[in-house]
């Protein structure tokens, strides 16, 4: 309308999220024309290291690449990775016993290697540390990283390149910010044939949703 001289934005901080105003002037009377409630989130920081044992390491796929693959991911959360190795440690075994009686705990094999890393000089508890290994006791699982802790377990056998990463990032969604599965979450059984393109179903997608963008951030 010609009467309507401006529209004027005004934002203000209330309760965590940013309030947008919308107002405007007609005939020297301001009024609302309505708001909006934007939430922001500052960058958590991530360090990932990772451990080859047995001089087992990534395949198909370089530390650059994998750290430009969990950024490209975990960006839509406001989280950034930088990622880098350790030397290869040496664990004497037949098959890796990855299956602990439950989901946040860690069986002998791992408190094995979680223990000889712990002896390092540089070792901090801040940073996340994802062992290589191959020969898990466990044919289909990839990778294990219980819920909230520190040490994750890739079993580079069973994946390689992109789905590798994939493993990498779920597994971390997992470790370094207690996500659940997503059918799990809705309340699906883990064996439904509803899936997603969420990073923490399985298959091969990358997103992540909203409420997991707020898990993330608590």
């Amino acid at each position: 309308s010609d009467s309507i001289k401006h529209v004027q934005f005004n934002s203000s901080m209330y309760m965590g999220s940013q309030v947008i105003t919308a107002t405007y002037t007609q005939n020297d009377n301001s009024k609302t024309v309505g708001k909006l409630n934007v939430v922001s989130y500052h960058v958590i920081p991530g360090i990932v290291l990772l451990v080859p044992v047995n001089n087992n390491g990534l395949k198909g796929i370089s530390k650059e690449e994998l750290s430009t693959t969990l950024n490209e991911t975990y960006k839509q959360a406001c989280v950034s990775f930088s990622v880098s190795a350790i030397s290869s440690i040496s664990y004497t075994y037949s098959t890796f016993d990855a299956n602990p009686s439950n989901e946040i705990d860690y069986t002998a094999d791992m408190l094995a290697l979680i223990n000889e890393v712990k002896t390092i000089t540089d070792y901090n508890d801040s940073k996340y540390y994802l062992f290589l290994l191959n020969k898990c006791i466990e044919s289909d699982k990839l990778g294990y990283m219980p819920f909230n802790q520190q040490f994750g377990f890739i079993f580079v056998d069973k994946s390689s390149g992109t789905d590798l990463a994939r493993t990498i990032a779920h597994e971390l969604g997992h470790g370094a910010f207690g996500l659940l599965h997503t059918f799990k979450t809705y309340g699906h059984q883990p064996e439904s044939s509803e899936r997603t393109n969420n990073l923490m179903d399985y298959g091969t997608g990358t997103h992540l949703f909203k409420f997991q963008w707020d898990a993330i951030h608590n």
